[in-house]
């Protein structure tokens, strides 16, 4: 049989489809990111094994795959990758949008939780592991607080704004983003997420660095725009200091004594 929906544009096993409610319009998410694991089969794309996103079957099995995964597969050959039962008519593909509810409320670690050296936190040890997937500290109960302070070796005394500000004192020690977040709020997270790469922006630079990096080089960038505080004139923050020294409407001093 001819493949079914050759004229899609699904973009491979590693791509989303867009629209709907649901999981985000995001690239492949890493199933090993989800907090409950004891179930998160069901919630995996037997193609990509990653984070089921736009859910889609066709065949009586019921089987699961991402929408353009599944529809990349049917270019390919009319059958379900998991039973092989014949598809032949696009119009039975189904997009189980339950599924995607629920896929949308679970937690999940951001994939930015790992040190600036691209180095996993678990590699800082098993409780700094355990602390990257933690909610902020200001959200715990005291109870909680003081456990993972005693479990880190440190005081576990104090009023719950002291027990706060010491363990977000001892979380600065392992790097890499520690939010929490659903399934269908991860692209919005990664659009700020201070740990995620970024390029500067600046035309000509080509510095890549965490975007919470990025004021901190955009402040010193030898390629931003800046004025020049005589005339007004925008140029390159590396010209600026030569162009000052010789602006033409800079007040000097008159050379002749008196």
């Amino acid at each position: 049989a001819a493949a079914v929906g050759s004229s899609s544009s699904g973009g491979g096993g590693a791509a989303a489809a867009g629209g709907g409610a649901g999981p985000p319009d995001a690239e492949w998410i890493d199933a090993d990111l989800l907090l409950e694991k004891s179930d998160s089969e069901e919630f995996i794309c037997a193609l990509c094994l990653g984070v089921l996103v736009k859910a889609m079957t066709g065949c009586p099995g019921g089987h699961l795959f991402c929408k353009s995964c599944f529809t990349t597969a049917l270019c390919k050959k009319s059958e379900c990758p998991t039973c092989l039962h014949q598809i032949e008519d696009e119009h039975k593909l189904a997009r189980i949008r339950a599924m995607d509810g629920v896929i949308s409320r679970l937690p999940l670690r951001c994939p930015h939780a790992k040190g600036e050296h691209g180095k996993q936190a678990a590699e800082a040890g098993p409780l700094a592991a355990k602390r990257a997937r933690l909610a902020p500290a200001g959200d715990m109960q005291v109870e909680a607080l003081r456990n993972e302070l005693r479990q880190g070796g440190l005081d576990s005394t104090g009023s719950k704004a002291e027990l706060v500000a010491r363990l977000q004192e001892d979380r600065k020690k392992v790097a890499g983003c520690r939010w929490i977040v659903k399934v269908g709020e991860l692209s919005a997270h990664l659009t700020k997420c201070d740990w995620a790469p970024v390029k500067c922006l600046n035309q000509g630079c080509r510095k890549s660095l965490l975007r919470k990096d990025l004021a901190e080089h955009d402040a010193t960038c030898g390629l931003q725009k800046v004025d020049c505080s005589h005339c007004n004139w925008a140029m390159e923050r590396r010209l600026l200091v030569a162009h000052e020294d010789t602006c033409p409407v800079a007040e000097i001093e008159c050379p002749n004594e008196g």
